[in-house]
């Protein structure tokens, strides 16, 4: 089957909670004004058990729960919010957020153009900030759900040095020009292709 993104956007004042023990999203408040993409049954959203890739968009004020492995996670343009992943396998990215909380275990973190956030991870390579990222606080790791321990296996996250479990101290920050180095020599892992003249 064909693996498409699963999107959440326009997510207002509200709260979902999605785990591998139920197919869908559970609206915590009645009051929701949000659009999560509903699937074709040809197209699939997982791919080896895990949640190939998730987009997270222009949410304001709420509070989302992903207890799932992701390959991919994408936060874009999300203001007030908290939002608590399972362990994404690949890179957990943050673009042009405002006051927004984190909670994942993931392989890498990108944050570019990010403000007034915390990020609490554990992560196997250096997490990176490029572009205006100003009082961003990173942190351990600090949550525990069910089949976390399972998740993590899934993900291959399940056996973390002490040296990476510490890697969140010591973020790499980098000008837009070197970011544009990193994201070429990383082009089949972003899924982005660069440039051509």
């Amino acid at each position: 089957p064909i693996v498409s993104p699963l999107v959440i956007k326009s997510l207002i004042r509200g709260t979902i909670v999605k785990s591998d023990q139920c197919n869908a999203f559970t609206n915590i408040n009645e009051n929701l004004k949000t659009q999560v993409t509903r699937m074709r049954s040809d197209i699939s959203t997982e791919c080896n058990g895990e949640i190939a890739k998730v987009i997270i968009a222009s949410c304001r004020q709420c509070t989302i729960y992903l207890l799932n492995p992701c390959g991919y996670v994408r936060i874009v343009g999300c203001q007030d919010c908290t939002v608590v992943i399972g362990p994404v396998s690949g890179i957990l990215s943050l673009d042009h957020c405002d006051l927004v909380r984190v909670i994942a275990p993931a392989k890498s973190l990108l944050v570019s153009n990010t403000v007034d956030s915390e990020l609490c991870v554990c992560l196997k390579l250096q997490p990176i900030l490029t572009g205006d990222c100003r009082r961003i606080r990173i942190g351990p790791y600090n949550t525990f759900y069910p089949r976390l321990l399972s998740h993590l296996r899934e993900a291959k996250l399940d056996n973390f040095t002490k040296q990476e479990s510490l890697l969140w101290r010591m973020p790499l920050v980098l000008d837009p020009v070197e970011m544009h180095k990193v994201a070429y020599k990383t082009d089949n892992i972003c899924e982005s292709k660069p440039e051509t003249n």
